[in-house]
């Protein structure tokens, strides 16, 4: 959009006029501007750094990639415009150039904070991680009285396993922000890797003193004192702070999270009660206290309380599931829960929502057989989804047809190469027939593709036996 602005007589008349345009989020008009300043001024750089600003912030994404290295060519020492580029190349997910780009940024530029804290985050993204750590571990040297470099820094290390570097670290820190509740928590959490258990509980303590509201702490001290068999003063010490912070979800959540790991069914249920009555409860409260009521073998309650949490989560498919798993587990029949289900969720008895969730649920109570012929009886156009087809695969595997649920999940993965669901049930289905190569060249490749953690960790503990 051409500028309505007259024509200027000095620089910094238009400057004036840019920064206004810039207030009023005028952005196409501010770059217009700019490159009438810039035909008018040449030597005056600053109008190349506000054109390329105005066209990113308009969103004219390859314009402002164009003028930003144009710009460069001239100014490669202006911080501002190697951040205008890479945020043009991350914006339209070229994530390995706006890598390079920040690369080149801090060769020529090796003392900017901006541009090393950019380097190291995007690097880590991308798990490129020796350059993520060079990155941080340059801006702890440039700003050493920063912890947060040093948080950064210590991030990047532990996505790496670098576990002994990142103790030297973590020691170092402490020398230096001995009041870090941070620090002073992640000390407990290599102590305990140690089995250091009485340091990693002093360590624990210490956070706690710089920031008695530290979830992390909390559950760092309760590890420490469960670890040293000292299990009256862990449970004390966790209810006591849920009673102290009553407020704080996160700590119910920890309590709950304990006692149902101990088998204390009636506190962890007391205690996720308590989480979910909060304002701005978490789905994950929710899904907590159902699977308290459910090894409760309160199954009614169960519901009830699946129900409300869909009033509020009424698209979270992980609730909908834990409602018709509670309504099988009441003993209602498969049509009843349709109904039941349809009531809750908004869509019909048949709709895709309701039919996944009662699949779904049916798969975690073992009863395949009845996935299959749920599976089969749709008729519409959902019924060759790869959703519906993928539940079908996982019921077959669950009666230990894994040669044929092979076959299904395999042309599932042709159509939709890179659906991480589909993946993640032919490497289950591979595994479980010993194929160990082709399985571990799937895990391989799922990982390339960037999945959610929890899913991964998942997988791998059941390829590997552990989750790390």
């Amino acid at each position: 959009m051409a500028s309505e602005a007259p024509e200027f007589e000095a620089p910094a008349k238009a400057e004036t006029a840019w920064a206004q345009l810039w207030r009023s989020r005028k952005f196409d008009e501010a770059a217009a501007l700019a490159a009438r300043a810039m035909a008018l001024w040449p030597e005056a750089a600053v109008f190349r750094e506000h054109r390329a600003r105005g066209l990113l912030a308009a969103g004219a994404l390859v314009e402002a990639e164009a003028a930003a290295r144009e710009a460069l060519l001239l100014q490669p020492d202006v911080e501002a415009l190697w951040v205008i580029l890479a945020d043009s190349l991350l914006r339209r997910s070229r994530n390995q150039e706006a890598l390079d780009a920040l690369s080149e940024a801090c060769a020529i530029l090796p003392r900017s904070l901006a541009l090393l804290g950019r380097l190291g985050q995007h690097a880590q993204r991308l798990r490129e991680y020796q350059k993520a750590i060079n990155a941080f571990s340059a801006a702890v040297e440039l700003e050493p009285e920063k912890e947060f470099w040093l948080l950064q820094l210590l991030g990047a290390l532990r996505a790496a396993k670098r576990t002994d570097q990142a103790l030297k670290w973590i020691e170092t820190g402490l020398t230096r922000f001995p009041q870090s509740a941070t620090l002073h928590c992640q000390f407990s959490s290599y102590m305990a890797r140690e089995s250091r258990h009485a340091e990693a509980e002093n360590a624990a303590r210490r956070a706690l003193e710089g920031d008695p509201r530290l979830t992390e702490a909390h559950g760092a001290l309760f590890a420490a004192q469960m670890a040293q068999q000292r299990f009256g003063d862990a449970f004390r010490d966790l209810q006591t702070a849920c009673e102290t912070f009553p407020e704080d979800g996160s700590l119910w959540q920890l309590l709950g999270r304990s006692a149902m790991k101990r088998s204390l069914l009636d506190l962890a249920i007391s205690a996720f009660e308590r989480a979910v009555n909060l304002p701005e409860a978490s789905a994950n409260a929710w899904t907590g206290l159902i699977n308290a009521l459910f090894a409760r073998q309160r199954y009614a309650d169960a519901a009830e309380q699946a129900g409300r949490a869909l009033l509020v989560f009424s698209a979270n498919h992980n609730l909908a599931v834990l409602l018709a798993e509670a309504l099988l587990r009441s003993g209602d029949a498969v049509e009843s829960v349709k109904t039941k289900m349809a009531d809750k969720l908004g869509p019909g008895a048949n709709s895709t929502p309701v039919s996944h969730a009662i699949m779904d649920a049916l798969i975690r109570l073992e009863r395949p057989n009845e996935v299959l012929s749920l599976a089969a009886s749709r008729d519409d156009q959902h019924s060759s989804s790869p959703e519906t087809r993928l539940r079908f695969a996982k019921a077959l595997l669950a009666m230990h047809a894994a040669d044929q649920a092979e076959q299904e999940l395999r042309a599932i993965v042709e159509e939709e190469p890179e659906w991480i669901p589909g993946l993640d049930a032919l490497c289950d289905s591979l595994r479980l027939q010993k194929k160990i190569k082709e399985a571990l060249a799937l895990f391989r490749r799922i990982e390339t593709l960037d999945p959610d953690q929890a899913v991964l960790r998942n997988l791998r503990y059941r390829m590997f036996g552990t989750s790390e």
